[in-house]
């Protein structure tokens, strides 16, 4: 007991104490290095996972959805994401758009959301992480509106580029403390480097649907600028639109260029033309007015919008003016079923391609007004021939009554010739008269008052349309009911400026249209009618008629044999002096751009104050009686025209005039000028015999002059054809003289142009004695404008190739030089690359071009050379993608421009790509020139007689299966090459 006792009495003694505090110590230690060595481990690990996402990030393709999954799997290497939710925010659509949900370890289908719910609305207004260890003890700073029932603790990250959320992702767990500090610290570390990358792939996907607008654009307007009819134009337009672009709805309004109304054309939906539209409200009436876009992505929510009936599903629409020189011309309105559809590039595609359209409508208008114009010519031609035959002037009305109905389309036609010696209308002929009507109308005598339409037409001089139901009175009620009047346009039948007649063209239907085309032949067909009456009273006094034509052949012999204007003028006042027996004769031309009459030629003035007169000038209201002139387009004389013509006689008196009886000299119904005459006793009256010689010599001076005019725009049109070959002439210099020679390679090409001058063009380029810069190219237009930019293009191309060392530089400096210089609008597809001749290795890039093709004779397929580049000339930020391909032995490379894909046959089919690589498959193994001969035949077969309507350009390089290139033989056939 008492060595017990002993040993007990240790354990109490002070050494014991502190060995024991410092076994303690030692374990505290101890435990400390083995925790740290954790922390390190897993700091490790940590590192590690971001160094392998980092690099899945960099090698992933620019794909959102996929950043999105990379994210999930190595957020659940981290952590539980049993309960995971990734959600994006739309900025265009202003939601939050649920790309993964994951709940109890099962993919839900995603969601969309207002960015105002929930966690999505913190994160994105505070943009900070925020970590809930267990939510029995703490509170969360939002409603919680997605979290689930059993959840106890959670992780919510933001996803923040350039301290910009863009979105969120977060963790849940049933079980209290399942996240700390360490996970929020690398879920971030996740989320920071997606984020960047989520918004460099919209980034990229946003410029690669930009660009593919632009190339739809470019398509729907090189389509729609090929058609010239108005209402197919229309009907395409809108369908081409929704099937390049996929709205909901696409609708084309045209303002009326004369009226300034508004009118529907055609839509998606259905093509019901000539409707108006209310230009003061709605969308599209706003739009027409201001000539400014609209952009509305929740239709509710803009006080212009007006609701369809027929359109109940539009959320969005977008409405943009088509405009031409600032000059409103109609409207482009497409609509959606989606709200916040559209955006800024909507926009901007929609305006360009706005501005495609509208200068086709235009050339499409001017191409029906050229046509219409046509065929009032053609009408009117057609009944000069007829009554050109007839000799009796009853019959010659009868012929005119029969034609007007089957030329414009009226129901009926009728005329009314007036009598002096009487005093009233009497009835001449009709067609489209009952039988009772008709012999109700051949007794028919009409005092004035009687008829009021007939007096009215015959005091003013000029057509009146009268419609059912007007409350006018100008034709009698009874009068409507018994020939069924509908409506009615009343033309003067006019001589020498006396109306002595009526024509009344007519409609049964109150809302028959008369189109201007039909309002031209109608009056082209009433002042033949007039002719017609005319030559019948001419006819009563043979002699005189003979004595006048006698004159008037004189006249027309004398101006026959020649073209120049002046010596006509000459002649004409000579003559008009000599035949119609007046003292005086002057000729004035109108200046249509300076609304002057200009003296042009007199005779009878002294020779003193002969410069005096060729100088003067009269602008409207200077000389009263020219105005009243070119407003009556008849005769007018000082003596008995309005006191403004006895104004005149006064300021002519000075030269020498003591009368004055001025008359127009017309030309497609349009005055060019007016002849003045003076004779001392014409205060006692020129004789019919005088005034009949005198409007001869006036209509027969007015086609000299217009001839005279026409010679002189034939030998311009003359000289601009000569021009213009000189331009095709210029422009194939600018092509090179030959291909290339190169030991072991075949060069060939081929180059047409569908006009005189083109857009095409290829090029080669020699970089150094190894290096052959290859180019070939596609400007945004056709004609005179792309050979000039053509030639820019080449000249700009040429130096950057020369300046550059690689295709991607070039293509860059090149898009550089072009947006710099030119404000054209215009732009240009093109390819370069750079052929190794000692390797075969070809670089290249893409500049929106057609992609060349491949042929790979050792797999026997042909293959696109793709690559991402958006067209030169548009936009000054471009990025381009380089690519390498090797041409082996036999290999051939295919450059070519879209006339050769886009040929189209008589069926409207494209000839395609397809073909083309079936053709160079075909011919793979031949030379280059029987390559392009192949191709050509192909594309010729294909066509089948449709004329070329767009440039065609094809460039091959074919290496030679036993090539023997030595750098001593290529040196030797380069010598006299200027390098670049």
């Amino acid at each position: 007991m008492k060595s017990l006792g002993g040993d007990m009495s240790f354990f109490d003694t002070p050494a014991f104490i502190l060995l024991a505090l410092g076994l303690v110590s030692v374990g505290a230690v101890a435990q400390r290095l083995i925790r740290s060595l954790h922390d390190l481990r897993s700091r490790a690990t940590e590192l590690r996972t971001l160094n392998e996402f980092s690099r899945e990030l960099i090698s992933a393709t620019l794909d959102v959805e996929g950043i999105c999954e990379l994210l999930h799997r190595y957020s659940s290497m981290v952590v539980d994401t049993s309960d995971f939710t990734l959600a994006l925010l739309d900025d265009s659509k202003g939601i939050a758009v649920v790309v993964i949900d994951v709940e109890s370890g099962q993919r839900r289908d995603g969601c969309t959301c207002p960015p105002e719910e929930g966690s999505v609305e913190w994160l994105l207004r505070h943009g900070q992480s925020l970590l809930i260890r267990d939510l029995h003890r703490e509170s969360l700073p939002f409603a919680p509106v997605a979290l689930r029932e059993a959840t106890r603790s959670a992780l919510y990250i933001p996803l923040l580029t350039k301290d910009r959320p863009i979105g969120s992702l977060s963790v849940q767990s049933a079980k209290p403390g399942r996240f700390d500090e360490d996970d929020e610290r690398i879920l971030s570390a996740f989320a920071n480097q997606g984020a960047a990358a989520i918004e460099k792939a919209r980034l990229y996907a946003r410029e690669h649907q930009r660009a593919k607008q632009l190339a739809t654009v470019s398509e729907v307007s090189l389509k729609v600028a090929a058609i010239l009819g108005l209402q197919e134009l229309f009907g395409q337009v809108v369908n081409l639109i929704q099937e390049s672009f996929g709205y909901y709805h696409v609708g084309i309004y045209t303002v009326d260029h004369e009226s300034g109304d508004l009118y529907f054309r055609a839509s998606t939906g259905c093509s019901d033309p000539e409707v108006r539209i209310n230009r003061s409200g709605g969308m599209i009436g706003w739009v027409a007015t201001h000539g400014e876009p609209v952009l509305a992505n929740d239709v509710e929510r803009e006080p212009r919008f007006r609701y369809d009936t027929t359109l109940p599903e539009t959320l969005s629409e977008l409405t943009v003016p088509l405009k031409v020189k600032e000059r409103v011309v109609g409207v482009l309105d497409v609509q959606s079923d989606v709200q916040g559809a559209f955006d800024e590039d909507d926009l901007f595609v929609m305006r360009t391609l706005a501005a495609q359209v509208a200068i086709a409508v235009e050339d499409a208008r001017m191409y029906v007004e050229r046509q219409e114009q046509a065929w009032v010519a053609t009408a009117l031609l057609q009944v000069a021939e007829t009554i050109g035959s007839l000799t009796s002037s009853q019959e010659v009305l009868s012929s005119i009554v029969r034609l007007t109905p089957i030329l414009v389309g009226v129901d009926r036609c009728m005329l009314f010739l007036w009598e002096d010696d009487s005093g009233q209308y009497v009835s001449s002929e009709s067609f489209g008269l009952s039988a009772e009507s008709r012999v109700r109308f051949a007794d028919l005598r009409l005092a004035p008052d009687q008829f009021p339409l007939l007096d009215q037409v015959r005091t003013a001089g000029e057509p009146i349309l009268v419609r059912f139901g007007d409350e006018q009175g100008l034709i009698p009620v009874d009068v409507m009911k018994d020939y069924q009047i509908g409506v009615a346009f009343a033309l003067p039948l006019r001589v020498k400026g006396e109306v002595v007649g009526v024509m009344l063209a007519e409609y049964s239907d109150p809302n028959a249209e008369l189109s201007s085309a039909n309002r031209s032949v109608l009056t082209g067909i009433a002042n033949q009618a007039a002719m017609a009456v005319e030559s019948a009273r001419l006819y009563e006094a043979r002699r005189e008629e003979a004595w006048v034509s006698t004159a008037l052949l004189q006249v027309s012999s004398s101006l026959e044999n020649t073209t120049d204007l002046d010596e006509i003028l000459e002649r004409v006042v000579s003559l008009t002096t000599l035949l119609a027996g007046v003292d005086r004769c002057a000729i004035l031309l109108f200046d249509e751009a300076a609304g002057e009459f200009m003296p042009a030629q007199v005779h009878g003035i002294s020779r003193e104050r002969l410069p005096e007169f060729l100088a003067l000038r009269f602008a409207p209201g200077q000389m009263p009686l020219l105005d009243e002139i070119r407003d009556r387009r008849a005769p007018v004389s000082a003596e008995h025209g309005s006191d403004g013509a006895s104004t005149s006689l006064r300021m002519m008196q000075e030269f020498g005039f003591s009368s004055l009886l001025g008359l127009p000299l017309l030309a497609r119904g349009e005055i060019i000028g007016a002849m003045l005459v003076d004779r001392v006793k014409m205060p006692l009256g020129l004789s019919e015999r005088q005034i009949s010689v005198l409007m001869g010599i006036a209509n027969q001076v007015s086609v000299a002059i217009e001839n005279a005019r026409l010679y002189q725009e034939s030998l311009e049109k003359e000289r601009m054809t000569r021009e213009l070959q000189v331009a095709r002439d210029i422009q194939i210099s600018f092509l090179p003289k030959a291909c290339p020679q190169v030991p072991g390679w075949q060069v060939c090409a081929d180059w047409r142009s569908a006009r005189e001058v083109g857009g095409d063009f290829y090029d080669f380029i020699w970089l150094d004695t190894n290096h052959l810069g290859l180019v070939i190219a596609d400007v945004s237009d056709k004609g005179v404008p792309a050979a000039l930019f053509m030639a820019l293009s080449r000249t700009v191309m040429r130096a950057s190739a020369t300046d550059a060392r690689s295709p991607v530089e070039a293509l860059v400096r090149a898009n550089e030089l072009l947006t710099a210089d030119t404000s054209s609008g215009m732009f240009v597809t093109l390819f370069y690359g750079i052929l190794d001749i000692t390797t075969g290795q070809l670089r290249y890039g893409r500049a929106g071009h057609n992609p060349p093709l491949h042929f790979d004779r050792v797999g026997g397929r042909v293959r696109s050379l793709d690559g991402q580049g958006i067209v030169l000339g548009i936009m000054e930020e471009v990025s381009f993608e380089e690519r390498t391909v090797t041409l082996g032995a036999g290999d051939a490379l295919v450059l070519y421009t879209d006339g050769v894909t886009e040929a189209i046959n008589s069926e409207e089919e494209e000839y395609g790509v397809e073909r083309l690589r079936e053709v160079i498959k075909a011919h793979g193994e031949s030379s280059a020139a029987e390559i392009i001969e192949g191709i050509d035949q192909g594309v010729a077969r294909f066509s089948s007689g449709v004329p070329q309507f767009d440039d065609l350009t094809l460039v091959v390089v074919k290496r030679e299966r036993r090539e023997t290139v030595s750098e001593g033989l290529l040196t030797e056939r380069l010598k006299g090459t200027t390098v670049g």
